[in-house]
């Protein structure tokens, strides 16, 4: 015990290698903090531009339900609209800007990174045309997210 004890007693502080393992420990632990920092900061913005994607065209389809009487009902939108299948075609034919804030027409900022455009067209299931069901195709082209290509998104509505 008295061993231990003198032992002790002559430790009297740390020495300068001490001091630098533990500036390095402390300096590897803030590094590795800050990178899985960044990593969530990076995957919130992913997880945003998704969320907006998802409630921009969810508040398109629930105005379509809303105002389905209102709508312009395009019968022939598989010549139209449809057959583009391009990506410069498809962008040409979208008259909407979608930015963070929502959807505005694309004459007040034409240089638009994102653009939207939908048609209503009678549900059918091979030659018959379901009354009161219509099918809503929203197509959207982003510069950035979707860099040279569109998505397309289809839902079904009730009419009154």
């Amino acid at each position: 015990m008295k061993k231990i004890l003198h032992l002790i007693k002559n430790q009297q502080g740390f020495g300068i290698l001490e001091t630098m393992i533990g500036f390095a420990i402390m300096g590897v632990g803030t590094y590795l903090i800050l990178q899985g920092l960044d990593m969530f900061d990076s995957s919130k913005g992913r997880v945003d531009k998704s969320i907006n994607l998802e409630n921009t065209l969810s508040n398109i389809v629930e105005s379509v339900k809303s105002n389905i009487i209102l709508e312009k009902i395009d019968f022939q939108a598989d010549t139209n609209f449809l057959s583009k299948s391009t990506y410069q075609e498809v962008k040409d034919s979208l008259k909407l800007c979608w930015v963070k804030d929502g959807v505005i027409p694309l004459d007040n900022y034409p240089n638009c990174p994102g653009r939207l455009g939908y048609v209503v067209t009678p549900l059918k299931v091979g030659t018959l045309t379901l009354r009161g069901l219509y099918r809503v195709t929203v197509r959207l082209t982003h510069d950035e997210i979707y860099a040279g290509r569109f998505k397309q998104y289809e839902f079904i509505v009730k009419g009154p």
